[in-house]
């Protein structure tokens, strides 16, 4: 996670589940998820495992980088995620500005 950009292509994580916050009651959920570099905030819909694998699930909100999925993600139940969790190192705290670079 800590190698995480806001314009990543298609990045990849197997993070564990840290904690989980309910927001609505349509199960959809609030999560600080983690791996061995990093921690971040994942937004959870409908069926949720505790050993997953995001896919594509890069998600700015309010100038912060989160996990998400939306119709280009994917999530997979997996049973490898069995790494111990960095957890100073919370990237979702990170707060980004977007640059426009002009070429000359």
């Amino acid at each position: 996670m800590s190698e995480s950009k806001p314009a990543m292509g298609k990045p990849e994580f197997t993070p564990r589940l840290i904690s989980l916050g309910l927001v609505r009651q349509m199960r959809l959920a609030r999560c600080l998820v983690g791996d061995e570099t990093g921690m971040t905030v994942f937004t959870a819909r409908n069926e949720q495992g505790t050993a997953v694998v995001l896919r594509n699930a890069i998600d700015m909100f309010k100038g912060s980088m989160w996990l998400a999925l939306d119709k280009w993600g994917r999530i997979e139940t997996t049973d490898s995620a069995d790494s111990t969790v960095k957890e100073g190192n919370h990237i979702s705290l990170i707060e980004f500005e977007l640059v426009t670079v002009v070429d000359e």
